[in-house]
């Protein structure tokens, strides 16, 4: 402990598991964010087709993407410090996205063709992500 009473970032002990959490979302934000930004100024060779498809995402779309990113980033941020807004930011990103596939759903938005593996792959990890934050919030692991 510091001279204060407060524990330093160092000496707080942190799940194996959240460090894996936070080097994955970490590195699935940069690379999402520069894919995104390198394709969508030609620095990174798509077909016609994903370039079409890209430049064509209504504003709302690539807003919603973007809270997505930045909520998820923030739930890294705050489960790094062992801060028990994690899980309400990791769950208020899964509850957007969710949100938006039901309005494609419902057919208020376009809805996407190809909702593939990956799609499911990443609801899934999000959908255990949530419920291994709010196993270690109600364990106490989370202040």
């Amino acid at each position: 402990m510091s001279e204060r009473g407060k524990t330093s970032f160092s000496e707080k002990k942190r799940p194996v598991l959240v460090w894996v959490i936070c080097v994955f979302y970490t590195i699935s934000i940069v690379s999402s964010i520069s894919l995104l930004i390198f394709a969508y100024f030609g620095l990174f060779s798509v077909s016609n087709e994903q370039r079409i498809a890209l430049v064509s995402l209504p504003p709302v779309e690539i807003a919603i993407g973007f809270v997505v990113m930045l909520l998820n980033a923030a739930g890294v941020v705050a489960l790094i410090n062992l801060n028990k807004w994690a899980f309400s930011f990791f769950v208020s990103a899964l509850s957007l996205s969710a949100a938006d596939i039901f309005l494609g759903i419902i057919g208020l938005k376009e809805l996407n063709a190809s909702l593939n593996f990956g799609f499911y792959f990443g609801k899934a990890l999000s959908i255990a992500v949530c419920a291994y934050v709010y196993d270690i919030k109600t364990r106490g692991v989370l202040k």
